[in-house]
């Protein structure tokens, strides 16, 4: 192969790694935000470091460094709105989570109480949260105790017991769990799923009946 034919594989091998990081490739996982109903997509973690990379090459040889700059700072901005997300209160979160995780509803005998019961309510909102955080930093147990309490179950997968929430939740068959912890939000008919292997939270998913 001449030098010409050589630099333009190269060239398109490079279009191909770059595509593969972009929207639709594989750089860009679809994830269930919880309460929302429909796929967002995010730039996964794990390709991050190599998007900059890429990036950072296009520069070094002069070449595309419009594209290599955008792709740098869409990316950097990424990171920085991750990161973010998990730098917020997690103290007062959790201290609000807990105060009303204590409070009767209407899935638990109690009455109809919008913070505790609805869709998107206070409380399923900060167990998102605190769930997304503790996913993101792939917390300990003891760490995940402290944000939200213990558990009000848990599950010992080497049991079999796991297989029917597993079989619900992608994410958490995928993760392998030796452990899960269930966190109630509407008493048992919706719950928060964490499952753990090796003492730390390797994934979360909700477990929802529907209204």
């Amino acid at each position: 192969m001449d030098k010409s034919k050589a630099a333009t594989a190269a060239h398109k091998g490079e279009r191909v790694r770059f595509m593969d990081a972009l929207p639709g490739g594989s750089g860009f996982p679809a994830r269930w935000p919880g309460w929302c109903g429909a796929l967002q997509r995010g730039i996964a973690l794990a390709k991050r470091g190599a998007i900059l990379c890429l990036g950072f090459a296009a520069l070094h040889r002069g070449r595309h460094q419009l594209a290599g700059m955008l792709l740098m700072v869409l990316v950097s901005i990424g990171i920085g709105v991750k990161a973010h997300a998990c730098e917020a209160d997690l103290a007062g979160q959790s201290s609000d989570y807990r105060a009303l995780r204590q409070t009767p509803g209407h899935f638990s005998g109690g009455p109809w109480n919008t913070a505790v019961d609805a869709w998107r309510g206070r409380k399923h909102r900060l167990m998102q949260q605190l769930a997304d955080c503790a996913l993101q930093r792939q917390v300990s147990e003891a760490q995940l105790r402290q944000w939200m309490g213990p558990p009000d179950a848990v599950m010992d997968c080497a049991s079999g017991a796991c297989a029917g929430v597993t079989g619900r939740v992608q994410a958490l068959q995928a993760a392998a769990p030796t452990h899960l912890w269930l966190y109630d939000w509407r008493g048992h008919h919706d719950r928060l799923a964490f499952a753990l292997s090796g003492g730390a939270v390797r994934a979360r998913g909700w477990l929802l009946d529907g209204e």
